[in-house]
């Protein structure tokens, strides 16, 4: 009588590459994301800022705006807010 312990199977293969892969990615993935150097970019500014440049360069009077009759002219028609009391002395007494 033979002992037979195990019956020789055909190795499959596709777990391991399948796994393989999946580790490769996520070495590639992972040198990518955090090891590889961060490319340069290259911006150019557009021509509107020439205009704005130009706009930050103005010099403002306030005497001139605040004297202006027209401003004084302006009426407001909010009130100023009034400070109070915020909320409760011991926010977690009992109401």
């Amino acid at each position: 009588m033979a002992l037979v312990f195990g019956e020789e199977r055909k190795k499959n293969w596709k777990p391991y590459l399948i796994g393989g892969g999946v580790l490769i990615l996520l070495v590639v993935l992972t040198y990518y994301l955090f090891f590889a150097p961060a490319p340069l970019a290259e911006l150019t500014a557009p021509p509107e800022f020439e205009k704005i440049s130009k706009v930050s360069k103005i010099e403002l009077n306030p005497n001139l705006i605040t004297n202006d009759q027209v401003y004084k002219s302006l009426r407001r028609y909010i009130d100023e807010p009034v400070t109070g009391e915020f909320g409760r002395p011991n926010p977690f007494a009992p109401f």
